[in-house]
Formats: C-alpha cells, sequence, structure tokens
C-alpha cells in the first residue's frame, strides 16, 4: 500500500465496484490513475433525440452512481476518499478526481452496502408492489440525504396513477422528438400532462410540502388499507440543478439502490420524465418540492419467474488490447465495465 497515492491494486478493486453501477453503455465511466489519484471520467454522449444536456445529464447520473461504488470500495480498504468534483471546468469528460484521505476502518453502513454490491439490481420490467415497511422506507429517505439528495415516496394507487399519467405524458413527447427532431430542436412538442398528485401534507415546513424526515402519507388511502401494502414510486432530486448537483445525484441514487438491495427489495428507474423539461417541472410542483427530481424509481420485489442473476465480471480484464472497451459480462443483468488506463 503506497502511504502517498492510490495504487494499481487500488484502481482495480474500485473498477470492479464501479461496473455494479446501473450505468448504460453509452455513459459508462472509466476510470485512471493520475500521480496517486484516481480520475472518474466519461465518454462525451452521443447525440440523443432530447439534445445534448440529456446527454449529459445522463453521463453525469451514472458516473456519479459510479463515483459512489469507487468510494465506497476504497473504503473498504481503510482508504477513504477525499473528493473534488469536476476539478477542471474546462474538461466535462472528467468527472471526478479521488485523492486518499486519513486511513480510516469501514463502518457497520458501509460494510452492509459493500456487501449489497452483488445484490444490487435495476430491472428493465415491472416489479411486484409488495409491501415496503416504514423503516425501510425510512432508510431509503435518509440514504438519499446523506449524499445531498432528497426522495420523495409516491405512497398509494390514485399518486401512483397520476405520476404515470404524467410520464405517460413525456413518452409521448419523446415519441414525437424521435419521429420529428427538427422539430424538438427548434421548439420541443408541447407537454400534455396532468398538473396534480393527490396528497395531504400540511404545507410551509422544511424544503417541500411536508416534512423532509417522512414519507408524505397520500389522501387516497382507503380505510384499513396499511400504505406499506401499496405500490411505492419513489422520485429523487438535488437541492440544485447542475453538473455538480448531478453527481451528487448520481451519488444518492448508488446509495438508495444499495439500502434497497440490503433489505431484499429491487428497483426500475425510470427517466423519461427527466428529459421533458415541462413533466420534469410538473412533477416538482406535484410533489411541492424546491430543487430538481433526478430520476423516478419503482421499488418492490422481483417477480418469481425472473430470478436469472447478474453475470460476474472477470476481474483480471479491464480492456482489450487495442483500448477498447470491454462489458463487464453478457446476459440481460450484465453491467458494463470501466476501463482501466495506464499510469499517467
Amino acid at each position: 500500500m503506497s502511504p502517498t497515492g492510490y495504487t494499481r491494486e487500488d484502481l482495480e478493486l474500485a473498477v470492479v465496484a464501479a461496473a455494479r453501477a446501473p450505468v448504460p453503455e453509452q455513459s459508462q465511466p472509466w476510470l485512471r490513475l493520475h500521480g496517486g489519484a484516481i480520475d472518474v471520467l466519461v465518454s462525451p454522449p452521443r447525440a440523443s433525440p432530447a439534445g445534448a444536456h440529456a446527454g449529459w445529464w445522463a453521463a453525469r447520473i451514472g458516473g456519479g452512481a459510479g463515483l459512489f461504488n469507487v468510494r465506497l470500495a476504497l473504503r473498504q480498504l481503510g482508504r477513504p476518499a477525499l473528493v473534488r468534483l469536476r476539478p477542471y471546468r474546462d474538461e466535462p469528460d472528467l468527472l471526478a478526481r479521488l485523492h486518499p484521505g486519513p486511513a480510516q476502518p469501514p463502518g457497520p453502513t458501509e460494510r452492509e452496502l459493500f456487501a449489497a454490491l452483488p445484490l444490487c439490481r435495476v430491472d428493465a420490467g415491472p416489479v411486484v408492489p409488495t409491501p415496503v415497511p416504514p423503516e425501510v422506507r425510512r432508510r431509503l429517505i435518509d440514504a438519499a440525504r446523506t449524499e445531498h439528495g432528497w426522495l420523495e415516496l409516491i405512497v398509494g394507487h390514485a399518486a401512483v396513477a397520476a405520476f404515470s399519467e404524467i410520464e405517460a405524458s413525456a413518452g409521448r413527447v419523446l415519441d414525437r422528438a424521435r419521429t420529428d427532431p427538427v422539430r424538438w430542436r427548434t421548439a420541443a412538442p408541447p407537454f400534455d400532462g396532468s398538473f396534480h398528485l393527490p396528497c395531504d401534507v400540511p404545507a410551509g415546513r422544511g424544503d417541500r410540502a411536508g416534512t423532509a424526515d417522512e414519507p408524505a402519507q397520500r389522501s387516497d388511502q382507503g380505510a384499513g388499507q396499511e400504505p406499506d401494502q401499496e405500490p411505492v414510486v419513489a422520485v429523487l432530486g438535488s437541492p440544485a440543478d447542475g453538473p455538480g448537483a448531478q453527481l451528487r445525484a448520481g451519488q444518492a441514487l448508488q446509495r438508495v439502490l444499495l439500502t434497497a438491495a440490503a433489505a431484499g427489495l429491487t428497483t426500475c428507474l425510470h427517466s423519461q420524465v427527466m428529459a421533458v423539461p415541462a413533466a420534469r417541472e410538473q412533477l416538482r410542483l406535484a410533489l411541492g418540492r424546491f430543487g430538481r427530481p433526478q430520476m423516478v424509481l419503482r421499488i418492490g420485489h422481483r417477480p418469481a419467474h425472473r430470478g436469472t442473476p447478474p453475470a460476474v465480471a472477470d476481474p483480471n480484464r479491464t480492456s482489450r488490447e487495442d483500448g477498447s472497451k470491454v462489458p463487464a459480462a453478457s446476459g440481460p443483468s450484465a453491467l458494463p465495465r470501466p476501463v482501466v488506463h495506464g499510469v499517467e
């Protein structure tokens, strides 16, 4: 172990951990050693119907999720990182630089989250809306707050249905954008979403219409119907928007995902609302939140017939001989693997 900087062995563990983040291939981060520090970088995003802003948003959310896993892995080595986000503003692909901090052993929470890395799966399909106990909900909210984000739980069939209308309207806008990209670039198609989520929460406290410490109790809960028996949709957000805020939101997202995995839950991510500015703002207003929503999660359990475990990445391969990227593994649940570049 180097007393002054991270080593190649540290980097290899960080790579394996980063590969477990829910990062689409076009947004996958890659790592390098730079003077004893570990850099987290991302390739410039590809063209998107929603524009360059949406591409960089996805890259930063995914890069932030990978960054959290890197921090978590280094903490297991007793070498927690001092993180500097976006150290050079004229290099947008350099998301963060990590320097070794004072030696410190991992705490119980860090050990639990690290153990949940192999269990953390993001499903592409629906999740079973089985009960999510109140204590687990509180842990999910605390996880987001620890990374300077917020998590709003939409509980209740009517509230979830209202959100689904906003989501469906955003989907229609994106469909029109894909068929008419020129119109999207010059003038985004109009948003036709609903403007209300049923809720019964007193206003005027904290940074939202309600308390920042407890899930909102929605007015559509029927007599005798417990909140933890209903489907759960979570909206993850940040106090502000911008490159740095999006990177922090990505870290908050990954901590929430690992917290859910440690509790035996699975999640399904929905980002199309975030790609339509009017839908995103509508969701924020409906929740009574300041800041910006950054991701929508459906939380529950995996259907019994969809239990295929994720493929395991080979920790000995980080790049092809020609320097191109290598996927972590094949299969429906495989996650893209970051690339280890040489020491600079």
